[in-house]
């Protein structure tokens, strides 16, 4: 199940805050020593199978803006396909630190539903239940264009063009402890019906959509991740998805449940809980 810890903004001010994340001097690659060296490569050496070995954003502190360093994707790759085993190869505090870039959406659609993808059969969290999509947000010339990425991950996997989309908007950030990253979460929504939805989807790249009534999204976000059918960056996005009134009730009913949800900071990399 694990861990969700939010990071506190000012919701007036999120959209500012993610429009102009700062980069900061450093790499998470600074933090390996020898022997993790060696063993991230050979690592890596078993995985790549062609894999692309970009530049992501590391998610650094939180205090007043979003900062970030930068990590290779090949960090990022074996610190999630590592983290989870009951003996972790590397030092513990390199799974501590790794806060790689990423975004994803709750996507509602016309006839009142929630979108959710059922992840495919070759990657992490095989077959359980995500974001309406999602993917992880590399570094273009220097920066982090969150919104611009997600825009591209929508079209890629959903097959939304801009004119489909009535509203896309950050919601929050968070750590959805369990592979390694951090996530952008925005609420959107379309002018499609999930049926024509659907008709636009390539099966190829999309295992299945799951059509959510929004009457039973409380329900449905406090069951399936208590359950570990719902993997943790999907519960905090539809979480942050819902009005105020309802995000607290949820909240109060996954920490029933024995869901940790914390909200604090991140300072110079450490998680800070208020």
């Amino acid at each position: 199940m694990g861990d969700i810890k939010f990071y506190c903004f000012e919701a007036n001010n999120l959209s500012d805050v993610i429009a102009s994340p700062i980069r900061l001097e450093g790499d998470y690659g600074d933090f390996l020593n020898n022997k993790d060296q060696e063993i991230f490569r050979q690592i890596w050496q078993e995985r790549k199978n062609g894999q692309w070995d970009g530049r992501l954003g590391n998610f650094w502190d939180t205090q007043g803006a979003l900062s970030f360093i930068g990590i290779n994707f090949r960090h990022y790759d074996v610190i999630s396909a590592t983290i989870s085993l009951p003996q972790r190869p590397l030092s513990e505090n390199l799974y501590d630190l790794s806060r790689a870039s990423s975004v994803g959406v709750a996507l509602y659609t016309s006839d009142k539903k929630l979108v959710v993808q059922r992840r495919g059969d070759n990657i992490l969290a095989a077959g359980l239940l995500d974001c309406s999509a999602a993917g992880m947000c590399n570094l273009k010339e220097g920066d982090l264009e969150f919104e611009e990425f997600l825009r591209v991950r929508m079209e890629t996997e959903l097959g939304l063009k801009r004119s489909d989309l009535i509203e896309v908007s950050p919601t929050n950030v968070h750590d959805a402890y369990g592979y390694g990253g951090n996530m952008v979460s925005y609420k959107a929504r379309t002018h499609l019906s999930f049926p024509e939805l659907k008709e636009r989807i390539d099966p190829l790249l999309v295992n299945e959509l799951v059509p959510i009534n929004e009457s039973e999204l409380l329900d449905f976000i406090v069951e399936s991740f208590s359950t570990g059918e719902l993997i943790g960056d999907g519960c905090a996005t539809f979480l942050s998805s819902l009005e105020e009134p309802a995000y607290k009730r949820t909240v109060q009913a996954l920490r029933v449940r024995g869901c940790k949800i914390s909200f604090g900071e991140l300072v110079d990399g450490q998680f800070v809980e208020y």
